[in-house]
């Protein structure tokens, strides 16, 4: 299982959806974040793409 941190904003893209979206993802505890010199990452996984 490989993870990969992608930024917020590519990861809206990729799922089709907005970035307040993915930010109230994090917040209900649905997606992993990793916060990088001031910087939200997602972390990724690439087998759970479609």
């Amino acid at each position: 299982m490989e993870e990969n941190l992608i930024r917020i904003s590519t990861y809206a893209k990729r799922e089709g959806i907005s970035v307040v979206a993915v930010h109230k993802r994090i917040k209900a505890g649905q997606l992993d974040c990793v916060e990088i010199d001031g910087v939200k990452f997602v972390k990724y996984n690439k087998n759970e793409e479609n």
